[in-house]
């Protein structure tokens, strides 16, 4: 997920502007950081493995169930 800030000067009639800070920036909503953070763990936990057949069935069946 990407970022982008814009303004807009109410004072003048220009459109919204980009906030130069860079063009976009890496972000998550707090929303998602449990499921994000979850496959996060998964993914590394398969990176981790053997990579074998049993590793990738593991990773795949591996389900979030906790709240967000």
């Amino acid at each position: 997920m990407w970022e982008s800030a814009y303004y807009k000067d109410l004072r003048e009639q220009l459109p919204f502007q980009l906030i130069p800070q860079g063009t976009h920036r890496a972000t998550i909503c707090v929303w998602e950081f449990g499921a994000v953070a979850h496959e996060h763990l998964a993914w590394t936990t398969y990176l981790r493995s053997n990579r074998d057949e049993q590793a990738k069935q593991a990773y795949i069946e591996d389900r979030y169930a906790g709240q967000i």
